[in-house]
């Protein structure tokens, strides 16, 4: 198998390298989107209180709600800004944490009844 790769290397290189070039991002994009499967079928990281250091985003995959739910709810454009905070939300909106979890948790509740009801869950 060693020297059948020695021999590539030395007659293919240019193929050798795309071959595994192309191996290395797919198993870099294999591992990330395992990594994030796992990381939000943790229920611990599901419906969270917001917090600072959160997101949008964040927010949007914890509670399980569409994009432009979750910008109106915080008063925000969407497409959503770029590296804006949980806390330069509610800085901007004067709302606290607990206003915009409690709005958040009532709309996820509503979007998964929702969806119960077609059939998507």
């Amino acid at each position: 198998m060693i020297a059948r790769l020695k021999h590539l290397w030395a007659t293919r290189r240019v193929p050798f390298l795309i071959f595994f070039g192309s191996l290395a991002v797919a198993l870099w994009f294999a591992g990330n989107f395992v990594a994030e499967v796992i990381y939000w079928n943790d229920p611990r990281h599901r419906n969270q209180a917001l917090e600072p250091w959160m997101t949008p985003r964040y927010v949007q995959h914890s509670y399980a709600l569409k994009p432009k739910t979750v910008a109106d709810i915080l008063g925000i454009d969407h497409p959503f800004p770029a590296r804006m905070r949980m806390s330069d939300i509610v800085e901007a909106s004067g709302r606290s944490y607990d206003e915009l979890t409690e709005a958040l948790r009532a709309e996820a509740t509503i979007e998964k009844a929702a969806r119960k009801a077609r059939g998507d869950e």
